[in-house]
């Protein structure tokens, strides 16, 4: 059996009975292939015969079931860094090595997890170029790009472990910041050291700053932040570094918020602050 990646779709060949079936997009059906143009095809590294990871020029990651010819999709969307996908590589641990054209992701088909790689972490480039990708005997990958080519082996790519302190880091009333040292400021101490916090019912607009202590990459930091007593699940807001509520009836509640490292290893305790919002007179 061979399988024919082509500018209109997927085509698999059986050699035996020397017949073609074509595989293409149907905007109709939401488990046919994402996008016409197909860039690279690898087996999946555990089921080989059944699975089949498919990189396309513009929908992102596809993974085809054989069985059930159903296609599902990964895109930006669900943490890919790109929808063109130039090349498939698998490593030893069973995950897939994604070149595209922001980065390399390294993909675990079992969790459905992404982790992005840019030209900060020593890539030649964020693009890569169609066809330019290799594994050696010895599980060595190598990708090329627009600036030349990288070569490492996956098991020497660790994750970075460090859970970083989380510190909310200003308060705002109406948009406007809040100094504890101002006469009639709610704050008695620093944003950063308070531990509750008294507003008045007047005060409908609110917000909060926080930071994760990484400062490795911090641009890639995620947050998520939640209000118990009004909402006890978790806003997972990715990099943004503030929370705004409005419009909060009076009463207590308690601000949590935690956040990652540039690696994506969360401090789940993060950093909290009592809130107590009175009622009107």
């Amino acid at each position: 059996m061979f399988w024919l990646g082509t500018k209109r779709g997927l085509i698999q060949f059986d050699a035996t009975t020397k017949t073609f079936t074509f595989f293409g997009n149907n905007p109709q059906n939401p488990h046919s292939l994402s996008h016409p143009l197909v860039k690279c095809i690898q087996a999946g590294p555990s089921e080989p015969e059944r699975i089949l990871w498919v990189g396309t020029g513009g929908g992102g990651l596809n993974r085809f079931d054989l069985q059930t010819g159903r296609f599902n999709h990964f895109k930006k969307k669900d943490g890919l860094p790109d929808n063109v996908v130039y090349s498939i590589l698998d490593d030893a641990e069973g995950n897939l090595w994604l070149s595209t054209n922001q980065g390399l992701s390294r993909f675990n088909p079992s969790t459905g997890v992404f982790k992005n790689y840019g030209v900060e972490s020593g890539l030649q480039d964020n693009e890569f170029n169609s066809g330019a990708y290799f594994k050696s005997a010895d599980g060595r990958l190598f990708f090329g790009g627009i600036g030349g080519f990288n070569a490492f082996l996956p098991s020497a790519v660790k994750n970075n472990d460090f859970v970083p302190p989380i510190v909310i880091t200003g308060f705002k009333l109406a948009n406007k910041p809040v100094d504890f040292k101002s006469p009639d400021s709610p704050l008695k101490h620093a944003i950063s050291q308070a531990e509750e916090l008294a507003l008045s019912w007047k005060d409908n607009i609110f917000s909060f700053e926080f930071a994760a202590l990484d400062f490795t990459e911090p641009s890639k930091n995620q947050y998520a932040y939640r209000l118990e007593g009004f909402s006890d699940e978790w806003q997972y807001i990715g990099t943004q570094r503030s929370a705004t509520f409005t419009n909060i009836d009076p009463g207590e509640y308690t601000f949590r918020v935690k956040g990652t490292n540039h690696d994506g290893t969360w401090n789940e305790e993060g950093a909290s602050l009592k809130i107590t919002i009175l009622p009107p007179w």
